[in-house]
C-alpha cells in the first residue's frame, strides 16, 4: 500500500493547510498543463499525488486511512474508497474552481476580441498613413513639377532678355 504522507513528503500530523500545501508543491511537479509531454509514470505520478491529497485532506478518509497504516482496521483501504475520496475531492474542486475557470475563460475571450479589435484598428491606421503617404507623394509631383514649369519659363525669359542684350551690343558695336 501506498504511503500518502511519504507520497506527499509531509509528517503524518502534518496539518491540512501543511497538506494542501503539499499537494500543490507535488502536483506543481507533475501537472499535465505545466508539463505538456509528460511519460506516462508522470502522469500516474499525478494520480497518485491527486488521490493522496483526497484522502488525506478529508478527515473521515484520513481517518480510515491512517487506521489502516496502523493496522488496527481489519480489511486495508480499498481502491473504491480512494476513488470515491478522489470523485468526492474533484467534485468539490470543481464546484469550488469553476467560477475562477469561467473566469479564465471570459478573460481569455475578452483578451482574443481586443486583439482582434487591435488588429482591425491596426490595418485601418496602415491604409490610413498609406493612403496620406500617396497623397504627399501626390503633392510632392505636382510641386515638383510646378518647380520645374517656372524654372523653365524663368530659364526662357532669362534667355530673351539676354537676346536683347545682345541685340543692343551688337547694334552699338554696328554702329561703331
Amino acid at each position: 500500500m501506498e504511503n500518502y504522507y511519504q507520497l506527499l513528503g509531509i509528517r503524518q500530523d502534518a496539518t491540512p493547510s501543511e497538506i494542501k500545501e503539499a499537494y500543490y508543491k507535488e502536483a506543481k511537479k507533475y501537472h499535465p498543463d505545466n508539463h505538456p509531454n509528460q511519460s506516462a509514470l508522470e502522469i500516474e505520478m499525478m494520480k497518485k499525488i491527486t488521490i493522496a491529497y483526497a484522502v488525506l485532506s478529508h478527515e473521515d478518509t484520513r481517518q480510515k486511512y491512517d487506521a489502516t497504516l496502523k493496522g488496527t482496521q481489519s480489511a486495508s483501504f480499498s481502491f473504491a474508497e480512494q476513488d470515491k475520496s478522489y470523485t468526492e475531492f474533484m467534485q468539490s474542486f470543481w464546484k469550488e474552481y469553476q467560477p475562477y475557470f469561467n473566469d479564465v475563460d471570459r478573460i481569455w475571450k475578452q483578451a482574443e476580441e481586443k486583439m482582434k479589435e487591435r488588429e482591425r484598428r491596426t490595418d485601418e491606421q496602415v491604409k490610413e498613413m498609406v493612403r496620406r503617404a500617396e497623397n504627399l507623394a501626390k503633392q510632392a509631383n505636382q510641386q515638383a513639377s510646378e518647380m520645374e514649369r517656372q524654372s523653365e519659363q524663368q530659364v526662357r525669359e532669362f534667355e530673351k532678355r539676354m537676346q536683347k542684350q545682345f541685340s543692343k551690343i551688337d547694334a552699338k558695336i554696328k554702329k561703331w
